[in-house]
């Protein structure tokens, strides 16, 4: 079962939503949903850019040293 939310909104907007046969309450929702993604999307960039900042660089070739070290041993 969902939850009831109530938000007040001005007369003049009520009046021209009545104009158009949209579903508001599935419009709104849609926009809740998206936005909640937008702002997880950037707790998750923010939280990446964190972790990104405590990694030590390495020179530049290290990674395809590693693995052809790797190989090597095989």
């Amino acid at each position: 079962m969902g939850a009831v939310l109530s938000i007040r909104i001005r007369s003049d907007l009520k009046e021209k939503m009545k104009k158009y046969k949209i579903d508001w309450r599935k419009e709104i929702e849609q926009f809740i949903e998206n936005r909640i993604k937008e702002l997880e999307a950037e707790e998750k960039k923010e939280r990446i850019e964190t972790l990104l900042e405590s990694v030590e660089e390495k020179e530049r070739g290290f990674a395809s040293s590693v693995i052809r070290l790797e190989r090597d041993s095989l």
